[in-house]
């Protein structure tokens, strides 16, 4: 919500509304940003978005809608849109998807982002991508920023953190939501495997992150692993997350694709090395700071046990220089404001959705 924050400072003749079918978790701290909430999300967001929020932003004459989720309202003869493509799931690893999703992209995103006004991409990777698939180049790439608060946190924070969950350091962070793409599954096999060899015997695994979907036999895997010193922690809140990032050994990132990587930039911001998978993505979001992997058993038992002299050599560095992997808010807040001026023009937004 830090963006809505920003813009609404950059923009303050502006209305903004916030189409929800339920009360936000998360609201901007600014009031300029109207919560409306509207229809039901039932039976998928994708059809109320579709119909609902279509019907709304006519109503309420919005002149632009700012698809962050890619997808777009049906048509209206009074809006104008940008759509922002975060990745390209359905086209690269669409068996990781929800049926229903992966069913409201095949109908809609490729038809959406092209009949887009202007298209954002969260990075250069997923621009090169856009073009290829596409034939379409992106209009702007506005890459998300670290918040605020993923800087180092004392160690006496990280440590009564820690006790409290029953966290035993050293140990291997990995964030993300429980859902095959993020590969979590392979991971825990892999750690638990080379437990059982006598392997990483005074390490733990520990795991941030919402439960998604296709996850049964991955949550049975992590309950049954917890001998192995293997935690699921959950839903974590971002004002939380910085201690258990500062805390870890190191952050491992399995995934078998991703759009950007936010969270290897959490983990760098808080002084924290970072294994990830080699993937464009990934290393265009840590700027080559980090060590990469391919995402096979292999690959992650080799990444893991030869983190010891890596993390050794490396963390100091990376606490140092931590503060150099902030960006600004308020920089990717100018990009979205020059990127809707653009599109209103004379009209210098009157009116503004997302």
């Amino acid at each position: 919500m830090e963006i809505c924050n920003e813009l609404a400072l950059l923009m303050p003749k502006t209305r903004f509304f916030l189409y929800t079918p339920e009360p936000l978790l998360q609201k901007p701290a600014s009031p300029k940003w109207q919560e409306m909430r509207i229809g039901r999300r039932f039976p998928r967001s994708y059809l109320w978005l579709k119909t609902a929020v279509a019907t709304a932003a006519e109503r309420d004459r919005v002149d632009l809608f700012w698809g962050t989720r890619t997808i777009l309202p049906a048509r209206s003869r009074y809006l104008k849109t940008i759509s922002t493509v975060h990745d390209l799931n359905y086209f690269l690893v669409p068996h990781t998807m929800p049926l229903m999703t992966r069913l409201a992209h095949a109908a809609w995103f490729a038809k959406d982002v092209l009949r887009s006004n202007a298209i954002i991409a969260n990075s250069q990777s997923t621009a090169n991508r856009l073009l290829v698939r596409f034939q379409q180049n992106a209009d702007y790439i506005i890459k998300p920023p670290v918040s605020r608060q993923y800087v180092p946190q004392p160690s006496e924070a990280v440590r009564e953190k820690l006790s409290a969950l029953a966290i035993e350091s050293p140990y291997f962070l990995s964030v993300g939501t429980f859902e095959p793409r993020k590969n979590i599954q392979m991971l825990v096999e892999v750690f638990v495997a080379l437990k059982k060899r006598g392997r990483l015997k005074d390490y733990s695994l520990v795991f941030v992150g919402a439960s998604g979907w296709k996850n049964s036999c991955l949550t049975k895997l992590v309950t049954e692993s917890r001998k192995y010193r293997v935690h699921w922690l959950g839903y974590v809140p971002p004002d939380d997350l910085p201690l258990p990032y500062s805390g870890a050994y190191a952050f491992v990132m399995p995934f078998l694709y991703e759009g950007f990587g936010m969270p290897v930039l959490e983990a760098l911001a808080c002084g924290t090395p970072v294994r990830a998978s080699d993937l464009p993505e990934l290393r265009e979001a840590s700027g080559n700071q980090g060590y990469y992997f391919t995402p096979t058993p292999d690959g992650i038992a080799s990444a893991l046990l030869s983190c010891h002299e890596y993390v050794l050599s490396t963390k100091r560095d990376f606490l140092a220089g931590a503060m150099n992997f902030q960006h600004s808010w308020k920089q990717a807040a100018e990009a979205m404001a020059v990127t809707i001026q653009n599109l209103l023009s004379d009209k210098f937004l009157t009116s503004a959705s997302w």
